[in-house]
């Protein structure tokens, strides 16, 4: 019952293509296992291991405690100064006026092990890899993760942090070049 839920839930925000698998489910949270979206055979987003902590306050918030994700793999491309991230574009956008309600995080602590994300952009294909964790905080977000990327002209290790708001988010990277070569 709860997989077919899911799938509806997804299909309703504009993603056809999605398969998963739930673990565990119970009063404190969920676990979800092979999470993908998009083509069964090279999807825009894989999820090794999902798993989501909810209270009853949570759950009356419609959101999560806490979300960690671990194995996750992503594809984008980047044209014409839009980034699109294949099937997952319909869960970027935003219904509503200006004046709907701010954007809040799916949860208030979302951590994540361990990602790769590879781009295709005019200057080749980048991908790289990323782990750690983004918190709600009062009027805000706040979080880092340390980044290796490479392609598309850079190869660097460092640290993306990132603080403000969803809608109005500022990132701050401090990347060495690894490899020679300086950073552009």
């Amino acid at each position: 019952l709860a997989e077919g839920w899911l799938h509806g839930q997804i299909a309703a925000r504009g993603v056809e293509a999605a398969s998963l698998r739930i673990v565990r489910l119970d009063a404190r949270g969920i676990a979800i296992e092979d999470l993908a979206l998009g083509a069964a055979d090279a999807p825009d987003l894989a999820v090794a291991k999902l798993d989501a902590d909810w209270s009853r306050r949570a759950l009356e918030e419609r959101r999560f405690d806490a979300l960690r994700l671990s194995g996750v793999r992503m594809q984008a491309s980047l044209r014409d100064d839009f980034l699109s991230t294949g099937a997952l574009d319909p869960l970027w956008k935003r219904e509503g006026e200006a004046s709907a309600a701010p954007l809040l995080l799916p949860a208030r602590e979302i951590a994540i092990e361990d990602a790769t994300l590879r781009i295709e952009t005019p200057q080749g294909v980048a991908s790289g890899s990323l782990g750690g964790a983004l918190r709600e905080v009062e009027n805000g977000i706040d979080g880092a993760f340390a980044l290796d990327v490479s392609g598309a002209g850079l190869r660097a290790k460092g640290r993306l942090a990132i603080a403000g708001s969803l809608d109005a988010p500022r990132f701050d990277a401090s990347l060495e070049p690894t490899g020679g070569g300086p950073l552009t």
